[in-house]
């Protein structure tokens, strides 16, 4: 066998090209942070009901709820009354349902609820649930 004369050879690691990666991913992480939007809960003060049952509002459900300013949400997206026609047809035409959920504060207007429940019923959702809060014994 021959013996190679074999040299050392001195490894040299660039750390260059990590520097910049490191700093790339830096960057990504404080841009992605700053551009978190909190969600902002919807305060609503249900009526009270002797009879009321409290259920769990599946997602994925019509659910209209009006605050005590008589601001209207469309599964948590404020929308304008107008537009509540065509949040529900973009809704229908992915899922098909005849349920929708009402959750109105209790200082809301009757007029805005009943508006609400008659466009409900003009696209055939009859099955009308209005959320109200069990009354404590």
């Amino acid at each position: 066998m021959k013996r190679r004369n074999a040299r050392l050879q001195s490894i040299v690691i660039e750390i260059t090209p990590l520097i910049d990666v490191i700093f790339l991913l830096l960057l990504f992480f404080v841009l992605t942070t700053t551009f978190v939007i909190e969600e902002k809960a919807i305060e609503i003060n249900l009526p009270e009901a002797q009879t009321g049952v409290s259920e769990t509002i599946q997602e994925k459900r019509l659910i209209v709820s009006i605050d005590s300013d008589d601001r209207i949400y469309f599964n948590g997206k404020r929308i304008s009354i107008n537009d509540l026609n065509y949040e529900i047809e973009k809704y229908l035409s992915t899922q098909r349902t005849n349920t929708a959920y009402i959750t109105a504060d209790k200082t809301a207007h009757y007029g805005i609820v009943v508006r609400i429940m008659d466009i409900f019923r003009a696209y055939k959702i009859t099955d009308l649930k209005i959320s109200v809060k069990e009354i404590e014994k």
